[in-house]
């Protein structure tokens, strides 16, 4: 079996478990990510309309975002679990068979939101099972076989696009779904634990009152925009490499291959990162990550060669790894297990309000200037988050 292939991180059966379920929901994920930029342009004919509908899905997500704190309070997450994968498997489906613009926005949209909830609902299970003495480990290994998944998804989802067309790699999305998640429901090893599955919640709750409660905190405030910073670049790399990749000349395949690399060192950071965190500080490894995104795409800008500019973005992994599970890491430190159900969405519109201002950045840089240009744009953001880190985070 291939999960056996793979040693997990935590030789407890319930750790083992989420740290498969990481990887088989990034897998899933991941697949359509080097083709959907490039299957939205067949529909909508420009890389500025593929920009305004990114913005258009991310505020659907930040809707999302911030009503999970209801969905989690009203529903366990086990069930939450149950039916995102269920619909996700559907809407994923569905987009082979429509052809509406409104038909794919809607679909796209449930799509989006359906995989936020999902990553939310895995963060909170992990959470559930770490202690303060190993948060950053669990942080580090959850992202780590998360980037498995994801490079695996990249590959396949690239190599199937070339080879065969892209209602192939909707279809294996679909179908990954579906696995994953009968083997959750047949996994009963997390039926009986008191830390996992939660009594169904009525109690109010007041949106506006959770966002003020959640930026009272000066410590969450600063790594929310940290992270919203953070997951520009993100953004930037799912929406505008493809982009780039295919401006350039190159199959899809050549997408999936840069973005499958770029996983590679940052699963190899993500091992030590908690590590890192502890003797180094939080605050220097972000401050580093940062810098390294930002001087690798100064370089691209500069450099007039569409091959070793693929690789420099490959590389561009390092830098990820070492801020992804230390800011994960540092909200959860900075919140307590009651409040986390509470606050974690609203951190969690970090990831759609990132994905609402990069195509919006991107559409007014192609107004005025040439392509290339994000990338020194999106350079400067990160060396402006470096600076950010540096003087706001606990020393």
């Amino acid at each position: 079996m291939f999960f056996r292939a793979v040693r997990t991180h935590d030789q407890h059966p319930v750790g083992k478990f989420f740290a498969q379920m990481a990887m088989t929901v990034a897998i899933a994920a991941c697949l359509t990510s080097p083709v959907l930029p490039n299957f939205l342009k067949t529909v909508l004919h420009s890389d500025s309309n593929v920009s305004f509908f990114f913005s258009f899905l991310a505020i659907i997500t930040l809707i999302g975002g911030l009503s999970s704190g209801f969905i989690f309070r009203k529903i366990e997450r086990t069930t939450v679990m149950k039916a995102s994968l269920a619909i996700l498997s559907f809407a994923t489906l569905a987009l082979i068979l429509v052809t509406s613009f409104f038909s794919i926005a809607i679909l796209m949209a449930t799509k989006i939101f359906l995989e936020l909830l999902l990553q939310i609902v895995l963060a909170l299970f992990i959470r559930d099972f770490a202690t303060a003495n190993n948060l950053g480990k669990e942080e580090s290994q959850r992202f780590r076989f998360q980037n498995i998944g994801a490079l695996i998804g990249l590959l396949a989802g690239g190599f199937l696009a070339s080879q065969l067309n892209y209602e192939t790699v909707f279809a294996g999305e679909s179908l990954i779904a579906i696995f994953a998640l009968v083997y959750f429901h047949k996994k009963h090893i997390i039926d009986k634990h008191p830390a996992i599955i939660n009594s169904k919640k009525v109690e109010k709750t007041d949106l506006f009152k959770n966002v003020k409660d959640f930026f009272v905190n000066p410590e969450r405030r600063k790594i929310y925009i940290i992270s919203v910073i953070y997951m520009l670049w993100i953004s930037f790399k799912y929406l505008y490499i493809p982009l780039y990749v295919a401006n350039s000349g190159y199959l899809p395949s050549m997408t999936g291959l840069i973005l499958a690399l770029a996983m590679l060192p940052a699963i190899v950071f993500e091992v030590r990162t908690g590590d890192f965190g502890k003797v180094y500080t939080p605050r220097k490894v972000i401050v580093f990550g940062f810098c390294v995104i930002g001087i690798l795409l100064s370089i691209v800008f500069l450099s007039p060669w569409p091959l070793l500019n693929f690789g420099l973005l490959a590389i561009t992994g390092a830098g990820a790894g070492l801020i992804e599970p230390l800011k994960e890491q540092y909200f959860l430190e900075n919140t307590s297990v009651n409040e986390e159900e509470k606050f974690y969405g609203v951190y969690c519109t970090y990831d759609p309000i990132s994905n609402f201002m990069t195509p919006l950045i991107g559409v007014v840089t192609f107004i005025f200037l040439p392509f290339k240009f994000v990338f020194i744009i999106f350079g400067v953001l990160m060396f402006t988050a470096a600076y950010y880190s540096w003087t706001s985070l606990k020393r």
